[in-house]
């Protein structure tokens, strides 16, 4: 979350979705607000689940090493256009280079969520 705007965007470049936040944070409540969310989860809540609901970062990890800052661990094919979530078909690309491509096979959904209210603001 940005000391001024909230937490802004989501980009899902699995499911080419772009999902935009406009949580209307009092500065004053900045805090309690992020640590209530991060609290509230466990590591589990940002993994990527496989065909077989079983997370795969771990194995992602294990299989093809730790990312670079300018890396993704990717699907080949994209989901976007019918490629299934398995381990096997993981790779490791460039991040800019692999989402700029992904932009090119087809529209993204963009959804907007007012999340205040679930602030407690």
């Amino acid at each position: 979350m940005g000391k001024n705007t909230g937490h802004s965007i989501i980009i899902d470049p699995f499911l080419s979705s772009v999902t935009t936040l406009e949580p209307r944070l009092n500065p004053e409540k900045d805090d309690a607000a992020i640590i209530a969310f991060f609290l509230s989860k466990d590591k589990d809540d940002f993994d990527f689940d496989d065909y077989k609901e079983k997370p795969l970062f771990a194995r992602a990890l294990k299989k093809l090493g730790p990312l670079s800052v300018d890396e993704m661990y990717e699907f080949e094919p994209a989901l976007s256009i019918g490629g299934m979530p398995k381990l096997e078909n993981l790779a490791k690309v460039k991040m800019i280079e692999y989402l700029d491509l992904l932009s090119q096979f087809g529209s993204i959904e963009i959804t907007h969520l007012d999340i205040s209210r679930h602030v407690g603001i």
